[in-house]
């Protein structure tokens, strides 16, 4: 599931595309845990979840969580946040990053 970000501009995108930085973050638990809790009753399903709390960064141009492959790639722009902080996001929702493919798939 591909997730655009709020306020983004595409008639942009040639110029941010030049600017675009793919990175993947392989989290194999995805698979096990699909939903993600919030309060005693609510659930989220975790692509949604993630896709929201990540894309809330600024520099965050894209989001896409693939749940069975266990695996989340970002758009990255110039002014993306930290790795560190990226990463840290995906372990509040209750999540172990693995590994981080810095160049990520083929944008």
């Amino acid at each position: 599931m591909l997730c655009g970000v709020a306020g983004a501009d595409p008639a942009a995108a040639p110029a941010a595309a030049r600017d675009l930085h793919r990175v993947r973050l392989v989290v194999p638990g995805l698979p096990e845990a699909p939903v993600v809790g919030d309060g005693c009753c609510s659930f989220f399903p975790a692509e949604d979840a993630l896709a929201e709390a990540l894309g809330a960064w600024p520099g965050v141009l894209g989001v896409e969580v693939d749940v069975e492959g266990g695996s989340i790639d970002l758009d990255l722009g110039p002014s993306s946040p930290a790795l560190e902080d990226l990463v840290e996001t995906v372990s509040d929702l209750g999540y172990q990053v693995e590994a981080v493919q810095p160049d990520g798939p083929d944008t």
